[in-house]
């Protein structure tokens, strides 16, 4: 009865069907108000309310009609259902990573303290270089170009060599402050609305790869997370693919066949960089003491910022990153999820060969997105942006399932 009285009493419910015409028309006349627009967003919003309460209701109606036992054994049955056992459950399995991240710092605050003490003293080092570069780049120096067909040049480089420099150590410090500082700075150059255009295309570039390893330690790691035989189980070139702020990847070939995956496969060897949890877990130990300290400050009531909140999302979202067998799971999802889209690949996971520290994945081929933005026309961006939101969408509203 509610619904029925509802959709009869508001008047704006009958005037949709016109409303809809009239915003067609305004399309095709490209002279849409403000106010038209608002109006017909606000119609749009309202009829998805409508057919929600329909539904509702009539789901309601159809279980009424079936009966409270009916009712009763349908929920029972939902609640036996049970979920794919490589599923890793958000509520059930997840990991306390707060605790993981004191236990990893030392069961003392004294061991904890000391930990990110000497954290402090090494970003401390990395940026103090900062405080000569920095005043020494407002100071202009002479340029090279003076000729009237290289005025523009000419113009663009006599703000400062110092500046240059100023900007190549920042990007060289961030990158060896570790993966902390370059998932923010990542976020950051994304954001040009709140970043100039000078700091987004500098610190751009961490986008595309970071600092790796050296060969040495991704032998000593493999040995020690996959045994000394490692080598009968995959070939590995000894140059890597790429490198992100956590890990870098190798290409190999599988060289014994697998439940998963046949002998000679191509596989990517992700390997994690050393010392990564210990340098993320310190970060995020000095992060929060100091959004603590901020909103203890009297009388500024930051409290009201929720510096504090802020810090540990930041750490739930970042801390999950370093275990890679939890990634290995998401990817089995993830495929499973998208099994009957050819348009979407996601790597398949070798799970015999995955650890924490080392993923072992089918290797895909494929072009970064990036330089589709410069290299093709305007119907092929506009078909892959299509593709991303649809595959974003379905993630949150259909999967309810995003990494």
């Amino acid at each position: 009865m509610f619904l029925k009285r509802t959709i009869i009493e508001n008047p704006l419910w009958l005037h949709l069907p016109q409303q809809h015409a009239s915003r067609c028309l305004l399309r095709q006349n490209r002279a849409c108000s403000n106010v038209e627009r608002w109006n017909a967003n606000f119609s749009r919003l309202y009829a998805r309310r409508m057919l929600e309460l329909l539904a509702g209701s009539a789901a309601f109606y159809s279980l009424n009609n079936k009966g409270k036992t009916s009712a009763d054994a349908l929920l029972a049955e939902a609640r036996n259902i049970t979920k794919p056992s490589d599923w890793l459950s958000y509520h059930e399995n997840q990991k306390d990573w707060t605790k993981e991240m004191m236990d990893s710092l030392g069961t003392s605050s004294i061991s904890r303290w000391t930990m990110a003490f000497g954290r402090l003293v090494n970003l401390g080092l990395l940026a103090s270089p900062l405080l000569v570069l920095a005043p020494l780049s407002f100071i202009p120096t002479p340029t090279l170009f003076s000729s009237s067909k290289n005025e523009e040049e000419s113009r663009r480089r006599s703000h400062s060599i110092f500046q240059d420099l100023m900007w190549d150590y920042m990007l060289f410090a961030i990158d060896a402050a570790g993966p902390t500082f370059i998932k923010f700075v990542q976020w950051a150059t994304t954001r040009q609305d709140l970043f100039s255009q000078e700091f987004c295309s500098h610190f751009g570039k961490l986008h595309d790869s970071t600092r790796g390893h050296s060969w040495n330690f991704t032998v000593d790691l493999l040995e020690k997370e996959l045994g000394k035989d490692w080598k009968s189980l995959m070939q590995i070139e000894p140059e890597p693919v790429g490198s992100g702020c956590i890990a870098q990847v190798y290409k190999g070939i599988l060289q014994e066949s697998t439940p998963t995956m046949p002998k000679g496969s191509a596989i990517a060897i992700k390997v994690q960089h050393p010392n990564i949890w210990d340098k993320v877990c310190a970060d995020f130990f000095i992060l929060q003491h100091i959004a603590n300290a901020f909103e203890s400050i009297p009388f500024l009531n930051l409290d009201y910022l929720s510096v504090r909140d802020t810090v540990d999302q930041f750490a739930q979202a970042m801390l999950p990153q370093l275990d890679l067998v939890l990634e290995g799971k998401h990817l089995q999802r993830f495929s499973r999820n998208f099994a009957d889209n050819p348009q979407v690949d996601f790597p398949i996971p070798v799970e015999e060969l995955t650890t924490s520290k080392v993923l072992v994945e089918t290797f895909c081929e494929g072009t970064p997105i990036l330089k589709y933005g410069k290299d093709k026309d305007q119907k092929t961006k506009e078909e892959l942006a299509m593709l991303g939101l649809n595959t974003t969408l379905t993630m949150i509203f259909l999967h309810d399932f995003v990494s």
